[in-house]
């Protein structure tokens, strides 16, 4: 399952990397976003993506 982290930047706004594990258990991250939502969205349609093909 994809998780979200939240980075601060120095000008005080947030970015949230969207990490997720592929089939070898390793991880992997599908990106940023400006949005916590936007992030796990994008975690879980990129793990969906790889455990299906």
């Amino acid at each position: 399952m994809a998780w979200v982290v939240q980075r601060k930047k120095d000008d005080g706004t947030s970015r949230f990397l969207a990490p997720y594990r592929d089939p070898e258990v390793r991880i992997r991250s599908a990106g940023t976003d400006g949005s916590r939502r936007a992030a796990e969205r994008a975690g879980n349609r990129e793990e969906q993506r790889v455990h299906v093909g």
